[in-house]
């Protein structure tokens, strides 16, 4: 059987299967990034990257305690969301590892791979940078539309 008769049988199969290489490809770099049990807890999180949300966002930091949940949305969607640029693909599949394999209070976090981890750690660096450089929420957000999308 020639090659061309063989891509076309692939191509059918992949076809009625649903089956398409080159995402799957994508979806396996992505992976890269993440682990299935969790790793030990470590702040991944400067104080820094909070401040400049409070300032932009105009919120008032909680006294004690943690916070506020709105900053769980600045997490997800500033970070983790725009992470390798996978919109969101890193996310899911570090979620999906947390609740098949983590437990309640595990973070996101710490279902990265050393790769991950380190990607995320230069990420959460150039969030700062952009955000202390920028004046106005609306002035981040474009940065961040701009370099991550």
């Amino acid at each position: 059987m020639n090659a061309s008769a063989k891509s076309g049988i692939r191509g059918v199969a992949y076809a009625v299967s649903g089956y398409e290489p080159a995402a799957q490809a994508v979806i396996e770099a992505f992976k890269m990034y993440v682990r299935e049990e969790a790793r030990a807890w470590e702040k991944e999180f400067p104080d820094e990257l909070y401040y400049e949300w409070y300032r932009l966002y105009e919120l008032k930091k909680p006294e004690k305690g943690g916070h506020p949940g709105n900053v769980r949305w600045f997490t997800e969607r500033h970070i983790y969301e725009t992470l390798a640029k996978s919109e969101g693909k890193i996310l899911d599949i570090a979620k999906e590892n947390r609740e098949e394999n983590g437990k309640r209070g595990d973070k996101i976090h710490m279902f990265l791979s050393d790769v991950g981890v380190k990607a995320l750690r230069r990420h959460i660096g150039k969030i700062i940078g952009m955000a202390s450089m920028c004046e106005t929420k609306e002035q981040y957000e474009s940065a961040l539309e701009r370099v991550f999308k």
